[in-house]
């Protein structure tokens, strides 16, 4: 028996659902072929026995209406009554007061089968006769001068042929059901194997090769069509997550490349010939600090825009009032620069609340107010307004600077995108601002995008969706 279960274990996932659909139908049937032959035998029984007793009761009554005239010889006349009565299988006899038998009427059951028998009593009993079995009805009847018995024998070959045909009937359906159940165990456990196959080989593909693959299935709404739906995701994201990977070290090196050969070239100048000469060792070292500064700026932007890109999905997402965010991000650009002038009209937004981390919220503002700053011309003002709608909530930082083209406009928010590089560089700009910031807006299904004209200003537009079903308890 172990041996058995510990191979139905190491069985391959489809023959174990085949095996059980099998074994739990053929359980169910024949727990319920053995009940209803139980039933059915036990209803045939008292059937007979009810038969029976009827005849007997009949024969009685139509002897003692005689009780009087009986004698040996009018016994005789009542044969007539008494082979209408008898049927197929059935021995009927009348016996006297000391067992003798004065009527003896049979359809194939032979008289010595049963021996002769007087009772005071009625009874009823079953006795076999070899593969026979007897139904025997002893009732006594009459009184003084007469007194009998009547013995009624019925074989229930009938009765046992039924319960024979029956039970063969219930083995042939029983076997009939073993097949037709291990067929359909099979075709089920197939149907269900099937998906979860695929899926396996397309995890063992993406195991031995590397590359990612998405299992196909038709989307029933069940339980595999979901697992491999969310394998399909896992492998979305795991796909967007190496594409990222490779952005980044793509990035990295690109943008690396340039101030790292600037630091080199100046000390290999440094080594050759800028040991003794103090205005090239001064310019060199000069040089070098710049780079690296914005070396160390670039690689915090290039950690920033990857810690943006992450999954903020599956992080809850406080709720703040934007515009205490707006005047405290404000408030420290004022102290940084005094020369420019803060246009703030927060007010339309100032009791709603929108779903942001504070910390991004002012990185985001921090990116686009430095934008508005860094390429301000002459007219050194910025303009921060918030805007309430029915559907959303609008933060739009406006500046009065040399703009950008417009053909330019779509591409401002790539990375290390940059209108003009030269100014862009002198700026100390690296081109990923605007990509923090629009992934930033992406993570609280918010949007962002800018309107600019050539030497007449740029102005951002901040979307965050407004959520009606919680509102603030200030509104």
């Amino acid at each position: 028996m172990k041996k058995a279960l510990i191979k139905f274990i190491q069985m391959p996932l489809k023959w174990k659902i085949t095996l059980g659909t099998s074994f739990i139908l053929f359980t169910l049937f024949f727990f319920y072929s053995g009940i209803q032959y139980i039933v059915t035998n036990v209803w045939v029984n008292n059937l007979e026995e009810k038969n029976i007793r009827k005849l007997a009761v009949e024969i009685v009554g139509y002897m003692e209406e005689r009780t009087d005239s009986l004698s040996p010889s009018m016994l005789q006349k009542s044969t007539l009554f008494l082979e209408r009565l008898n049927e197929e299988n059935q021995l009927i006899r009348i016996l006297d007061h000391t067992g003798k038998p004065l009527i003896t009427l049979s359809q194939n059951v032979p008289a010595n089968w049963v021996s002769p028998q007087v009772v005071a009593s009625q009874t009823l009993e079953r006795i076999r006769h070899g593969e026979d079995q007897l139904l025997v009805n002893r009732s006594p009847f009459g009184s003084r001068p007469f007194q009998g018995t009547i013995e009624i024998v019925r074989n229930l070959e009938s009765s046992d042929l039924l319960n024979d045909l029956l039970l063969l009937t219930m083995l042939i359906a029983g076997i009939g059901s073993i097949v037709l159940s291990a067929a359909g165990g099979f075709l089920i456990a197939r149907q269900i194997i099937k998906p979860v196959q695929s899926l396996a080989e397309t995890m063992n593909i993406v195991r031995k090769t590397g590359h990612t693959r998405r299992v196909e299935f038709s989307d029933n709404g069940d339980e595999l069509s979901q697992l491999a739906i969310i394998f399909n995701e896992m492998m979305n994201r795991l796909e967007l997550s190496f594409k990222q990977q490779n952005q980044f070290v793509e990035d990295a090196s690109h943008e690396l490349r340039t101030p790292l050969a600037v630091i080199e070239g100046h000390l290999s100048l440094l080594q050759r010939w800028g040991k003794n000469d103090p205005k090239i060792l001064d310019e060199s070292i000069s040089a070098a600090l710049m780079e690296s500064r914005r070396l160390k700026g670039l690689v915090k932007e290039l950690l920033e825009l990857s810690r943006a890109e992450g999954d903020f999905a599956t992080k809850s997402v406080p709720r703040i009032y934007s515009s205490s965010v707006i005047s405290h991000t404000v408030q420290n650009f004022m102290l940084l620069y005094p020369d420019f002038t803060f246009d703030v009209d927060s007010e339309g937004i100032r009791n709603i609340q929108i779903d942001i981390n504070p910390n991004h919220l002012e990185q985001v503002l921090s990116i686009v107010i430095e934008n508005a700053i860094k390429y301000s011309c002459e007219r050194k003002k910025v303009e921060i307004r918030g805007v309430l709608t029915d559907s959303e909530v609008l933060i739009v930082v406006t500046d009065f600077g040399e703009g950008i083209p417009a053909a330019e406009i779509p591409h401002v928010f790539d990375r290390f995108y940059r209108v003009d590089k030269a100014r862009s560089r002198m700026k100390g700009g690296n081109g990923l601002g605007l990509s923090i910031a629009k992934r930033l807006m992406v993570s609280v299904n918010g949007t962002i995008h800018l309107e600019s004209e050539e030497r007449q200003g740029t102005s951002v537009y901040l979307h965050f969706p407004r959520d009606h079903e919680k509102p603030s308890l200030l509104e």
